[in-house]
């Protein structure tokens, strides 16, 4: 127990070392009262340069790391109950460290840099989720400060809900902890935010392009994917299952039996089975092989909402066409966000369902008298309850894909608009009642300032 708080210690110690105000020392600069006055890396870039503000941002990400690899370290003495929260102490402590370091009198950096060290580490999924919203967040509005409260609360989110199917997770807890004091950290840049005056990255090519390129990007394989699993896989599978179940055993492949239980007459609709019942073993096949999809498909629809969402911001201007495509990206995403936990039922109740069936038909194959009309009835009750679910889940998926396409029509007019603005001009020769209309670059933006460490 000693050993594993030495190292818990430690890993402080590490995460407290300054490598922004250590490298500002080297270049004569005191970070702490030039710029922003933080010592993150997001300071460095904007004072010392893009490849400085890089490196500590590696540095601190490596604080991270380390504190777990000092948490595991410490914890193999420990007994199992107590081994798992190694790493989480050890990453935790690297933390706070970087937070509140014990070398600058416990003022330091906002810890995005290092919380995103420890998640790799720990939550390693969630990490590069929630990085990839601090990316495509940052892009999109130009402000560091929007990528990491975006990327904190898409953390804590995820954190969350890992915690109702692992309860005892100590990693899902450190997310959770870590998202609210890097919230906290930035609650004066949420409030520019709001206010509509907090500073921004400088304009560039990549600014101007990338947002708007990945916007119909996103949306087209969004199409895509919605059209393949839905049409494809879906109708696909199951008609091609349905198809086998409905031949005879003497016409089947030798590789799909039918099992004893179903070699009788059905109940039909008062136990809510199909006839003849064999009938019943294709939707259960076709059901087993689509369902390995749908976790990963409703997922993905998640991440492609967040950012057809994140990237409809950099169409923000005049007139009514920026929102309402701001209103159909969130209705999308919240159709998306709601297919999951939707999913999530529509599973478990299949696999009632499922088990519901089968210990159905095996009593009444070796109980016939056990076949009573109120087991009937139950059994009828629990495919009524899957099917209604599994309804509302085809619903919200169909809503989602025509809420797409109507994104992807209102995107093709705005990629040329974000690039181009319509100018009037006089041509040389020409009157000036004869106008005709160029099309310019847009002047770029050079506002610069602090941002968000």
């Amino acid at each position: 127990m000693v050993h594993a708080l030495l190292n818990v210690l430690l890993a402080y110690l590490v995460g407290s070392v300054p490598f922004g105000l250590l490298v500002g020392f080297m270049k004569g600069v005191d970070v702490r009262i030039a710029g922003s006055g933080n010592i993150g890396a997001t300071n460095i870039g904007r004072l010392l340069g893009r490849p400085w503000g890089i490196a500590v941002f590696l540095l601190d990400l490596a604080k991270g790391l380390a504190g777990v690899g000092l948490g595991v370290f410490g914890a193999i003495a420990l007994p199992d109950g107590w081994r798992d929260l190694g790493p989480t102490a050890g990453g935790l402590a690297a933390f706070l460290g970087h937070i509140f370091p014990v070398y600058l009198r416990f003022k330091g950096g906002k810890g995005v840099a290092t919380g995103a060290g420890v998640a790799l580490g720990l939550i390693p999924t969630f990490c590069l989720e929630a990085l990839g919203i601090w990316l495509v967040v940052t892009l999109s509005t130009r402000m560091v400060s929007a990528g990491s409260l975006a990327s904190a609360s898409w953390l804590a989110g995820r954190s969350l809900t890992d915690l109702f199917t692992h309860p005892g997770h100590p990693a899902a807890w450190f997310g959770i902890a870590a998202s609210f004091f890097v919230i906290l950290k930035h609650r004066s840049n949420f409030s520019r935010i709001l206010a509509g005056t907090e500073n921004r990255l400088r304009n560039g090519w990549i600014f101007e392009k990338l947002p708007s390129a990945l916007h119909l990007i996103v949306l087209g394989g969004w199409i895509s994917l919605a059209c393949f699993v839905t049409f494809v896989g879906g109708l696909g599978l199951f008609d091609r299952f349905n198809n086998l179940a409905r031949l005879e055993a003497s016409q089947r492949p030798y590789w799909l039996m039918v099992p004893s239980a179903m070699q009788r007459e059905s109940p039909g609709k008062s136990a809510g089975l199909p006839e003849p019942l064999w009938q019943e073993q294709g939707g259960i096949l076709a059901g087993n092989a689509v369902s390995v999809l749908f976790g990963p498909y409703f997922y993905t629809q998640v991440a492609f909402g967040l950012i057809v969402l994140a990237t409809s911001f950099h169409f923000f201007g005049k007139g009514k066409l920026p929102g309402v495509r701001t209103c159909f990206a969130s209705a999308a995403l919240f159709c998306a966000l709601a297919g999951v936990f939707v999913e999530r039922e529509v599973e478990n109740l299949r696999l009632t369902r499922y088990e519901a069936t089968e210990q159905f038909l095996k009593t009444a194959l070796a109980k016939p008298e056990a076949e009573t009309p109120q087991a009937r009835e139950e059994l009828r009750l629990v495919r009524a309850n899957f099917g209604k679910w599994h309804g509302v889940s085809v619903a919200l998926n169909l809503a989602t894909l025509g809420l797409v396409v109507v994104l992807a029509f209102l995107a093709v007019p705005v990629i040329s608009v974000a690039q181009s603005a319509a100018v009037t001009t006089v041509l040389p020769g020409k009157k000036e009642d004869e106008t005709e209309v160029n099309l310019v670059a847009l002047p770029k933006n050079k506002e610069s300032g602090p941002l968000s460490g």
